[in-house]
């Protein structure tokens, strides 16, 4: 048999793996590395199974490295698809989804798990105020930073129980530029020094 392959004992695979010298001997024994033993005992690893695992953990670190998340959700849909826009234009990294109505803004951040929401007061289906104040009563959503768009007044807004704590109001029209800022803002700090901006 001509072809040759290169080895490596098991304290260099896990070097190179970044794990500990057990968890090679483990991933041998259930399969997940192939190896062999040589005369005196010692396992050698193949580098090409090593430099299949190494790309592998890479694959799936970069899987979950995802970009901030925005749902922004509006009944107005041509100020859906104007928002969503001039975010992805300004901010090219995020990631930008949209829902009409509180419905489908449930399914977004329950499908999401968003890192900011932008959120019309107002809209068809779900009561807006009540979609808040369930996600604040929600341990997993807690994390979520929130900003509602709205023509209200802050009596109209007290008249329809409050918004929770932590939600910032920005009122309408939202100039077309202001939106990337605000949620640029919202990327490196709090929402409320952002929006306050």
């Amino acid at each position: 048999m001509s072809e040759t392959y290169e080895f490596y004992s098991t304290r260099d695979a896990a070097d190179q793996l970044g794990v500990s010298l057990r968890t090679i001997q483990m991933w041998v024994e259930s399969g997940r590395l192939p190896a062999w033993k040589t005369d005196g005992g010692h396992r050698r690893i193949p580098k090409e199974a090593v430099a299949a695992l190494v790309a592998e953990q890479t694959a799936a670190r970069q899987a979950s490295a995802r970009p901030f998340t925005v749902v922004i959700v509006d009944d107005d849909s041509y100020l859906l698809d104007v928002h969503r826009a001039a975010l992805l234009a300004a901010l090219p990294g995020i990631r930008v989804e949209t829902a009409r109505g509180g419905f489908e803004g449930l399914l977004a951040i329950g499908k999401l798990h968003p890192d900011l929401l932008l959120i019309d007061l107002v809209t068809p289906g779900m009561d807006a105020f009540r979609l808040l104040h369930t996600l604040s009563h929600a341990s997993e959503y807690a994390a979520i930073r929130v900003v509602a768009l709205t023509s209200m007044t802050a009596q109209e807004i007290a008249g329809h129980g409050g918004l929770p704590a932590g939600v910032q109001v920005i009122h309408k029209p939202v100039p077309v530029t202001r939106l990337p800022e605000i949620v640029s803002g919202c990327m490196e700090t709090e929402c409320s020094r952002a929006v306050a901006a």
